[in-house]
């Protein structure tokens, strides 16, 4: 995507939606539903 090479950010893959689901038990319903789709500094945690 064109906003994510622009800004330097990575786009969410499921595999992080996984490990914030078990950091946090659940996760947002915005990250769910696909609205918030790119991070910065997920990867690190």
């Amino acid at each position: 995507m064109r906003l994510a090479r622009e800004f330097g950010v990575q786009l969410i893959t499921e595999n992080e939606i996984n490990t914030l689901r078990e950091l946090t038990g659940e996760v947002h319903y915005l990250i769910r539903r696909g609205f918030f789709y790119a991070h910065r500094t997920c990867s690190q945690y």
